[in-house]
Parts: C-alpha cells; structure tokens; sequence
C-alpha cells in the first residue's frame, strides 16, 4: 500500500505530494572472502518527496523481515548508498536480507532476498586463511555443505619432540586425519614438564586461541595441502614455517614425518625439537 500526502491551497490546487520511499534491488558482496561477514547493498532511488529520518537492512535467519521481526541496521553514509556489514554470519546457513527507508509518511523496503556464503580456498576469517575443502569421500565432506581446513594466523607454535616413547600410536598420513592423529598424540599421556608437540596443542586450545578450541597439528597430506596452497596464492599465503617443522603421522613406532623448508623428512619421534604449524577443520 502506497500512502500519498497532499497539501492544497486555497482554491484546491495539489502544490505537494508525498509517498513512500522507494528503493532499489538489494545484493550481497563476498568480495572481501571473509568466512563471518558479507555486505549487503542497496540504495534510496525516491525519498517520496520528504526527507529520510533512517535508512539500513534488516537481516535474519528466517524469512518476511520487517522492522520488527529482523535485526537491524542503521546506515551512517549520510546519502542515500547503503553498503552495510553483516558480521557474525555462519557457515552453511542461508541469510536473508532486505533494505529499508522511512520518511515522515512511512517505511517501505526493498526485495527480500537469500544469501550463503560461498567459502572457498583463500577466504579469511576467525581461525585464519582457508586452505583446503574437503571433497566427496575425504573425512570431513558433508554433502550440501561447506568444510574445509583452516591455517593457524599466527607462527608456528613453540618447539617440541613428537611424543616420549618408542609405540606407534596408530596415526594416519590422510587429509582428515589430523585432528584423530593429534588426539592420540596427546592422549598418550606425554608429561607436560619438557616440550612436546602435544602440550603446545593444549596449552594452544586451552586459551581458546583466535577463540576456538579444536586447533590441531596436520596430518602429512594436510600439510602438503598447506604447500600446494602456497604455491598457487598470490596474495593470502599462509605462514608456514622455513624451520624444521613436525606433522602428526607417524611413519612407524620410532619415527614420525617432518618438513624442512618445505622439504619432507622422516625423523626420530624423540630426538628432534621441531615447530608445529596448527590448524582447524570447519
């Protein structure tokens, strides 16, 4: 409904007309590759003849937003081009957004649309760059659904053995296994007086770093998938470490695999203090 308010002279001639304000299509820009937040744009195309009072989007998770059933906010530009965050937004659920503008007569709004954010390899966000998606048959895959591995923002954790006794401890080298392989590692029961890879982990998730705690040393293929990623970014690279550097696969009882400089090595579980580069799955 469109509500129009005139003002008439004496002898009935309509001098102005006022109406709702009208607004353009909304979008939504990932541009920034951001794994919590998207844009929504939109702009005021007719004020209705009366000045703005507020203008913004609404957003929420469920659909028919209005002022009163969706989050709102409030766009500062000071003309009438909104690009407004939406931040705090989760993966693998749909969105919808709408704009909003209200004169003295009303509010009106733009189209409603969806949204869900499209991650992929080189998004950013809490828990550091997106290296890797999971693909169909890999642990991990959710069909429909967006998960992959993220990279620590940080260096390399601080130095350390692999553990502090001769067993195998039945780790994988596959993608998906790192988080399993680390859970063993420190299962295991290694003390925490003396480093090992390990206690670096709980000490790590233990301050919720970055504010998660599920961060865990790579297995030997999720740490490849590390390397292959630098190879092709030209721009978010992760920070691997040139110094020696521990993955959490074992290559048997006695010796697990390592990297220097990119380089792979197997080496003694117990003889060498290396870095360990952590990582999440998503």
């Amino acid at each position: 409904m469109i509500m129009i308010c005139c003002s008439c002279t004496k002898n009935g001639s309509n001098t102005t007309s006022i109406s709702l304000p009208v607004l353009s299509s909304v979008s939504v820009d990932f541009q920034e590759k951001s794994i919590s937040r998207f844009a929504v744009i939109a702009s005021v195309i007719n004020n209705g003849g009366s000045p703005i009072t507020e203008q913004g989007v609404i957003w929420g998770i469920s659909p028919n937003l209005s002022l009163s059933s969706g989050n709102k906010i409030i766009s500062q530009s000071g003309d009438s081009s909104m690009r407004e965050n939406i931040d705090g937004i989760t993966m693998n659920k749909i969105y919808y957004v709408r704009a909003f503008a209200t004169n003295k007569i009303g509010t009106s709004y733009s189209n409603e649309i969806s949204a869900k954010l499209p991650v992929d390899v080189s998004w950013m966000g809490p828990g550091g760059i997106v290296f890797y998606m999971f693909k169909e048959g890999e642990n991990g895959y959710i069909n429909g659904e967006t998960h992959g591995l993220q990279a620590i923002g940080g260096p390399a954790v601080e130095r350390g053995i692999f553990d502090c006794g001769q067993i195998n401890l039945g780790t994988s080298t596959i993608i998906g296994a790192g988080k399993s392989n680390t859970d063993k590692i420190i299962n295991k029961g290694c003390p925490t007086i003396g480093l090992y890879i390990g206690s670096s982990i709980v000490k790590l998730n233990a301050n919720k770093y970055e504010g998660y705690s599920d961060w865990f040393i790579p297995s030997r293929d999720e740490y490849l998938a590390m390397i292959a990623y630098n190879l092709k970014e030209k721009q978010r690279k992760l920070q691997i470490s040139t110094s020696p550097i521990w993955t959490s696969s074992e290559a048997d009882s006695s010796r697990a695999y390592s990297f220097d400089n990119n380089i792979e090595l197997i080496k003694s579980k117990q003889g060498f203090n290396y870095y360990s580069v952590p990582i999440r799955a998503f």
